[in-house]
C-alpha cells in the first residue's frame, strides 16, 4: 500500500490506492485518532 503516482502539475497531491485509503480509515476508527494523528500515522505507514 503506497502512493501510486504523483500528478505532474505543481501543487497537486498524490494518487493513493483504494486499499491504502480504506486501511487508514479503518485504523482511524479502531484507534480513535483525530485527523492530525491519522496524518502522522499514515505518512509513516505508507512511505
Amino acid at each position: 500500500m503506497y502512493c501510486l503516482k504523483h500528478y505532474g502539475q505543481r501543487g497537486r497531491g498524490f494518487i493513493f490506492s483504494d486499499t491504502s485509503i480504506e486501511t487508514t480509515l479503518m485504523v482511524k476508527g479502531i484507534l480513535k485518532l483525530i485527523n492530525r494523528g491519522l496524518k502522522g500515522f499514515s505518512i509513516r505507514f505508507l512511505y
